[in-house]
């Protein structure tokens, strides 16, 4: 008798069975006798199941890899862009719940059966929503300890959860057919689930905000592999044409009310110096921003490094800022280096300037970075100094005494003391924002004018300063900076010009004495025509000398060697 078909209602229930236990090869099996008596692979279960489809099912399943069981029924017929008739759910909203990159990526994986990454459940939430919510509720669980996590997740378990969810945004935004207005709030429909903080940011910053502040303003600093990956997705979403510098609340003062800081501040307050390197990619970010305590970046970098780093989490966290503020004065965007040195005396509505906040860093050398950048010693309405004197007294020593040499009996030593830090400023400290913007640009012009017409348009070629490097081999504690592979690198790169050099300059010379040989072989009577073939050019009238091959050959090897050497003088003097 021929095998009795299986019915559906069995389909569905061993199918279940076969995913809860693990039961690959049965599964197959199953799918295939599913397809013969034309199953609906998005049969949707029961209550007891959450009504979910089995693909659901299979990204739900935490127990074992589920990879093959997802993959088998994307390729047989399971839709990656099913609704859920009564969760109202796509398979790619369960697979963002768990933050599973892996899964996701499956979703995405075949063109013609490809999740949507646009669908939203009844609540408007897409993927992106939901991943957005999994990344601040796991920066929350950060700020709890061990114990009072709910399933006691380790840091660096959940650093690596982190790390995933923000690998599964980078995709999701990276999808071509994504529809998503970057620069608004992204909103939420339920009010019950506004009642949570998580979704309640939703409806309050927008998703590059978010990002910049998904840890809270007195979290401990991210590792840096962690800092890596929100840099990464950060400029992902820059890319996408997200505006760095869109706010929810539109035409309001930074920091005067909900979702009004623009992305870039909550970015520096957090000290996230890599994702600040990445607006400085940016050309229309706005660096030149104030909050209602006018409060510059400087100002507002500074303090929160001391009171949401420091105070909190010990000297050793107020890192992170500081790099902030070496990345903000870093040369490799001149118009925010400039600016930065122009708003570097500005005070706040405090009366206080960037220096105040520096003061209190228990590693110092952020306040003399700032003094070297052209801050100046200042008193505020108070009475406090910005500087401290100990902090004074070494960069005094260190940086504003000059020697002309080493020998104090020479008559012609002198010594050169610089009051730079106490001259007034040449920017007066309450001029418009804007015009420091104006007169940034147009320094960073007059620069960049100034370079090119130094180069006249070339640009140098660097070389190796070996002469610096030989020093090293005296000194104990530099000769091991030898072996390090970038100095090495530059000293094999010496050594090859050196041989290139050394081979050009043993051919010219054999020639030049083989030259010489000959020459003076027809000079000589006792050579003459022993040794050597003499050929004449020209023979001079009235005198016993004829110009020769070899005379005209030894003349004009000595014209090149004698131009060669005023040629390596001349690069020498160069250089």
């Amino acid at each position: 008798m021929p095998k009795r078909p299986i019915s559906h209602n069995k389909l569905a229930v061993e199918l279940s069975r076969c995913l809860e236990d693990n039961e690959l090869e049965e599964f197959k099996d199953l799918i295939g006798a599913a397809l013969e008596v034309e199953y609906d692979l998005n049969h949707q279960y029961n209550e007891d199941s959450g009504h979910k489809t089995l693909l659901q099912l299979a990204i739900d399943e935490d127990d074992h890899d589920t990879t093959e069981y997802i993959e088998t029924l994307l390729k047989n017929g399971a839709s990656a862009k099913y609704v859920n008739s009564v969760t109202k759910t796509t398979p790619l909203h369960s697979a963002a719940e768990d933050g599973n990159l892996h899964d996701i990526s499956l979703l995405l994986k075949y063109p013609d059966n490809k999740a949507d990454v646009n669908a939203a459940n009844d609540n408007g939430l897409t993927a992106v929503h939901i991943l957005m919510v999994l990344l601040l509720d796991s920066a929350h669980l950060q700020n709890l300890s061990k114990e009072n996590r709910p399933t006691k997740i380790s840091d660096e378990t959940l650093e690596k959860n982190i790390e995933e969810v923000l690998d599964c945004l980078s995709l999701i935004i990276k999808q071509k057919d994504l529809k998503l207005d970057f620069d608004k709030e992204l909103g939420c429909k339920s009010e019950r689930l506004l009642n949570k903080s998580s979704y309640k940011k939703l409806t309050t910053m927008t998703p590059l905000q978010i990002l910049c502040s998904f840890q809270s303003w007195n979290a401990k600093q991210i590792s840096i592999t962690l800092h890596r990956k929100l840099a990464d997705t950060i400029k992902t979403l820059l890319l996408k044409g997200a505006d760095p510098n869109a706010t929810a609340a539109k035409n309001t003062v930074a920091g005067s009310q909900a979702g009004s800081t623009p992305p870039v501040l909550l970015a520096a307050i957090r000290g996230y110096y890599l994702a600040i390197d990445v607006f400085k990619m940016v050309t229309n970010t706005n660096f030149l921003v104030e909050n209602k305590f006018q409060q510059n970046i400087l100002h507002i970098v500074l303090k929160a490094g001391y009171y949401n780093k420091i105070l909190v989490h010990g000297d050793e966290s107020g890192y992170v800022n500081e790099n902030t503020i070496y990345t903000l004065f870093n040369k490799n965007n001149g118009f925010i280096h400039t600016s930065m040195k122009l708003m570097i005396n500005r005070i706040d509505s405090y009366g206080n300037t960037p220096l105040h906040y520096a003061k209190h860093y228990p590693n110092q050398e952020i306040a003399k970075f700032l003094l070297r950048n052209g801050g100046k010693v200042d008193r505020n309405p108070q009475g406090s100094v910005n500087v401290h004197p100990r902090t004074l007294e070494e960069y005094f020593f260190e940086e504003c005494i000059k020697t002309s040499g080493e020998d104090v009996d020479d008559e012609e030593f002198t010594i050169t003391i610089l009051f730079d830090q106490f001259v007034k400023s040449e920017v007066p400290h309450n001029i418009p924002i804007d015009q420091i913007q104006q007169k940034a640009q147009e320094l960073d012009n007059a620069f960049e004018e100034e370079k090119k017409s130094k180069s006249g348009g070339k640009t140098k070629k660097g070389r190796v300063d070996t002469k610096r490097l030989e020093l090293f081999a005296y000194n104990d504690k530099y000769r091991p900076l030898l072996k390090h592979p970038v100095v090495g690198s530059f000293l094999e790169m010496e050594l090859n010009n050196l041989k290139r050099g050394y081979i050009i300059d043993f051919i010219v010379y054999l020639l030049y004495v083989a030259v010489l040989y000959v020459f003076l072989g027809e000079r000589f009577n006792g050579l003459k025509n022993r040794f050597v073939t003499r050929y004449s050019v020209y023979d001079v009238p009235g005198l016993d000398y004829s110009i020769t091959i070899s005379s005209i050959a030894i003349a004009a090897v000595t014209f090149i060697l004698i131009v060669r050497e005023f040629w390596q003088l001349f690069k020498l003097k160069r250089s």
